[in-house]
């Protein structure tokens, strides 16, 4: 078996009859209103983590890493399906994350819940255009034009 998540989630997809283009690939609205409502879905399920019967008192952590994992299982698939390297892409959005910290260090919304961009933030959306269109560096696309 293979340990990389990855590679697993490609070969599920393949085992459910989910092509996995090389390319970009437009599905189109319904494919991704269908993937909208399957994350909606999922995301009803995060008030589980509260449960009175909480694993260790609190956050019912094993509803928690259930749920963590498979909205992540779920984009790792959509995402092939439409011909996105999302390893690749994740790795921009993470360049970009970086680029919020000052000092290195995060600066922090009043409630701390969120950090906040830096003065050198550099959003992810070119990395990501010359992630998908390489032919086409610096230039964001949108779905009418693949």
């Amino acid at each position: 078996m293979q340990t990389n998540p990855f590679e697993r989630i490609l070969q599920m997809n393949a085992i459910f009859g989910i092509t996995t283009p090389d390319e970009p690939t437009d599905h189109g609205k319904d494919r991704l209103q269908k993937f909208y409502k399957i994350t909606r879905e999922e995301m009803n399920e995060l008030p589980d983590c509260y449960e009175d019967d909480a694993i260790g008192g609190g956050t019912n952590l094993v509803s928690m890493a259930d749920y963590c994992a498979d909205q992540i299982y779920y984009h790792i698939s959509e995402a092939l399906r439409w011909g996105i390297d999302i390893e690749r892409v994740l790795q921009a959005v993470i360049d970009s994350q970086e680029t919020k910290l000052v000092d290195g260090k995060a600066i922090w919304n009043s409630d701390g819940s969120k950090y906040l961009k830096g003065p050198n933030f550099v959003a992810p959306e070119n990395a990501i255009a010359e992630i998908l269109f390489p032919k086409t560096p610096n230039v964001a696309r949108t779905d009418s034009e693949l």
